[in-house]
């Protein structure tokens, strides 16, 4: 006697249909995959064969799924009709494509697939396609609207329309995992049909990758890991990586001063230039220590005593000059708006004035703005 297994799944990840499908026929395991399509979708999946765990003979197929055990819905079977759907579907046939596109016409429909691997012959499923719809009054509008779709999606011309009592006879034995007018189909072109579409009311659960290192550790040596306990622990920071936003949080006392002294250090020793703006005479003291030339290759400022000023309005001459010149204007007048209420007419001014200043100068200021 076959044991069944039945669930519900919520949430997919990578799923990957081709290895599902081999492992069905190396298995003997027969599934039926049902899509059920309201005004979201509902995805179950169905396993029987004679063994007595199916679902740990797919777990790892399913490890990227979110799903729940449960049992298949009640299927109203009166006033349906029935579309088998035969033939080889093309390769670059999309479930998720057709899915949603039943999802936009707003009709609802149920899917059902059924594979089961043949005897002696571990490359071929049976398959059995078909899809069910409500009889309602607009179903001769509806059953053109999804030919369309099978056609455009599947490039399959063959389908039989079942209505009655014969579409209710043929639900019925879908619904116990039994095949009528199936086809054979190998197991690539069967997982094109087999697959679990990430539409609305599914989930897409992805995982974060990180990427594993191609070549032994590089970087700047910046310490050990203090809570490591087994062995030494390196922390490597790629002076790369400076050009993108960094931050140093401890509480007083903890080393960040000490922390940012040794690294500036250590990295005038790959040939970065970098500045320093020292508001408390903290860093002076390592310019002795650092690679390179102070004033040229390390440059060291204190506001208060050295003042400085950057000018946010300059822009260099380059041949996109007009792009970067509008990128500027409209940077300039994001901050203004984030510092004072202004309004559309103050933003007006402040663009032409910019614009014509831009006209004579590469390097306009905020003292000729206000002029």
């Amino acid at each position: 006697m076959k044991t069944k297994k039945t669930i519900k799944i919520k949430a997919a990840g990578e799923f990957n249909s081709a290895e599902f499908i081999r492992e069905i026929c190396a298995t003997s395991i027969e599934a039926t995959l049902m899509i059920l399509i309201d005004d979201k979708t509902h995805v179950y999946l169905e396993m029987r064969n004679s063994g007595e765990d199916i679902l740990h003979a797919m777990e790892i197929f399913l490890s990227d799924c979110e799903i729940e055990e449960t049992d298949l819905p009640i299927i109203n079977l009166e006033n349906c009709i029935a579309i088998l759907v035969r033939g080889v579907p093309a390769k670059e046939t999309s479930m998720e494509r057709f899915v949603s596109k039943i999802l936009e016409t707003g009709n609802k429909a149920l899917l059902l697939l059924l594979a089961s691997p043949l005897k002696g012959m571990s490359i071929f499923l049976k398959i059995t396609f078909a899809i069910i719809l409500p009889a309602n009054e607009e179903i001769n509008e509806t059953l053109a609207t999804i030919s369309m779709l099978i056609h455009s999606v599947f490039g399959i011309t063959e389908m039989q329309v079942q209505k009655g009592w014969r579409a209710k006879h043929t639900i019925r034995k879908l619904l116990q995992g039994k095949h009528i007018h199936p086809i054979v189909l190998s197991l690539e072109q069967a997982a094109c049909y087999f697959q679990i579409p990430q539409t609305y009311g599914i989930e897409s659960i992805r995982k974060m990758k990180f990427p594993q290192p191609s070549s032994l550790p590089h970087g700047i040596e910046i310490g050990k890991l203090a809570e490591h306990r087994i062995g030494d622990c390196l922390i490597r920071l790629d002076p790369t990586k400076l050009f993108e936003h960094m931050a140093v949080w401890g509480a007083s006392g903890t080393g960040k001063t000490t922390f940012l002294k040794n690294f500036l250090i250590r990295l005038s020793a790959t040939d970065t230039k970098f500045c320093i703006i020292d508001w408390h005479n903290e860093y002076r003291d390592i310019a002795n220590l650092c690679h390179g030339k102070l004033g040229e290759d390390i440059l060291i400022f204190n506001p208060l005593i050295t003042p400085f000023s950057i000018n946010p309005l300059e822009i260099p001459e380059t041949d996109n000059r007009d792009i970067i010149m509008w990128e500027r204007i409209e940077n300039f007048i994001s901050m203004l708006r984030q510092l004072f209420v202004i309004g559309e007419i103050q933003e007006s001014r402040v663009r032409n004035v910019l614009q014509d200043l831009y006209s004579q100068t590469n390097t306009p200021t905020i003292g000729d703005l206000i002029k």
